[in-house]
């Protein structure tokens, strides 16, 4: 039982992890838009 927990609990912070990196491609790119956009 506790390993099926630790490796459920090290795939879903992998996936989370997997999540943050795909979205700050898409993220980064707006936030430099927002910032650049004003002037």
């Amino acid at each position: 039982m506790k390993k099926t927990m630790t490796a459920t609990a090290a795939g879903t912070a992998a996936g989370i992890a997997g999540l943050l990196a795909e979205n700050i491609f898409f993220i980064l790119p707006w936030m430099r838009q927002r910032i650049n956009q004003p002037r």
